[in-house]
């Protein structure tokens, strides 16, 4: 059986030839494409794969994690990205990323990756897991909110904080998240509170200053 794998990566041409070289082996299928966040997003509750692999410069990338993590949690992730900074692959980590490749990597090394996350292994180039076995508790806590300097929002907090901000409504979020549209609604009080401003607009532009950087 095929391992099936989704494709989010914005360049057209990247896109092509990846999904060409992954679908010239056996035993891989590229099920789906995408060439936005927001694109996969979009569907991500009518497509479920094995594994997807993500473009790590896409835009929304964490809000993309964190969406395929929460409405497809058997779907494991692989990532290409060119930064060992530690707030990056670290916040990646924390959010449940099984793979992570580099762009110096070739095709050989990705489908390595992609054999070895779908065994059930995480797979992570030496300099990013030596950088984090000694200090993994500090990893798993990466992901929380900041704001001025202190954890304000929780997990879920800051997953409801994003979809605000991609400008989905409580319904929107409640049906994406498959909650209640009353427990969306707590979250945003919340949120509200945490961050201390009046309304989802302003919470919204805050969020655009101190939230996570676009990629």
């Amino acid at each position: 059986m095929d391992i099936e794998l989704s494709l989010i990566i914005e360049s057209r041409i990247y896109r092509e030839v990846i999904s060409s070289h992954l679908n010239s082996g056996k035993g891989i299928k590229v099920a789906n494409t995408y060439s936005s966040s927001k694109q996969a997003i979009r569907t991500i509750d009518q497509c479920s794969t094995d594994i997807a692999i993500i473009d790590g410069s896409i835009n929304d990338v964490l809000l993309l994690i964190t969406t395929i993590k929460e409405v497809q949690p058997l779907t494991k992730i692989v990532l290409i990205t060119s930064s060992f900074e530690m707030t990056l692959p670290g916040e990646y980590i924390a959010l449940g990323v099984e793979g992570i490749i580099t762009n110096s990597d070739g095709v050989d090394d990705l489908k390595n990756c992609i054999a070895t996350v779908y065994s059930g292994h995480l797979c992570y180039p030496k300099e990013i897991a030596n950088l984090f076995r000694s200090n993994i508790s500090s990893v798993r806590e990466i992901g929380t909110q900041i704001y001025d300097g202190r954890p304000v929002l929780t997990r879920r907090q800051s997953i409801v904080m994003q979809l605000i901000a991609i400008g989905l409504s409580n319904k929107e979020i409640a049906r994406r998240l498959n909650i209640e549209l009353s427990t969306v609604k707590n979250h945003v009080h919340q949120i509200l509170e945490r961050m201390h401003v009046k309304s989802r607009s302003e919470a919204a532009a805050r969020y655009s200053v101190n939230g996570h950087p676009s990629h």
